[in-house]
């Protein structure tokens, strides 16, 4: 909950840190894979729905959204799953530079 609700990372200890990021890597990819199992039709459209509404508002809550801004660019997703979730979310970073 502090690490969601802060500004920024900054007066995380580094073992705090590592937890943060790690708890928020994991929880977007398993995001993601429900995303893919709603686009290859093996999850219902009312659920992803409420999932990526979901997800997106984690991503506008302060300590997320600088989290994102950096994890975004690590190529650790498509650039399909970032779109959905911020065009689901009104985020309008722009495009990834890691992914053409």
């Amino acid at each position: 909950s502090r690490m969601v609700e802060q500004e920024s990372m900054e007066g995380f200890s580094g073992d705090e840190r590592l937890r943060f990021i790690g708890l928020m890597r994991a929880n977007a990819q398993r995001f993601e894979s429900m995303f893919f199992r709603f686009e290859a039709g093996l999850l219902q459209e009312r659920i992803w729905r409420v999932r990526r509404t979901w997800f997106a508002g984690w991503l506008q809550t302060p300590g997320v959204a600088q989290w994102w801004a950096e994890e975004r660019e690590s190529s650790c997703y498509t650039n399909e799953f970032i779109e959905e979730v911020e065009r689901a979310g009104g985020i309008a970073l722009g495009p990834s530079t890691q992914r053409a």
